[in-house]
């Protein structure tokens, strides 16, 4: 699975990839794939 995460703000990056972290590692089974574009102001 591909997942693509649109954010804001580091704090909801780091969120984002903490909670994809602890998915792929819970789901190794699975390929799970993550990108998240950091749209600064």
């Amino acid at each position: 699975m591909y997942y693509q995460f649109l954010i804001e703000d580091r704090s909801t990056d780091k969120l984002v990839n903490h909670i994809m972290k602890k998915l792929d590692k819970q789901y190794a089974e699975k390929e799970i794939l993550w990108n998240t574009k950091f749209l600064a102001a």
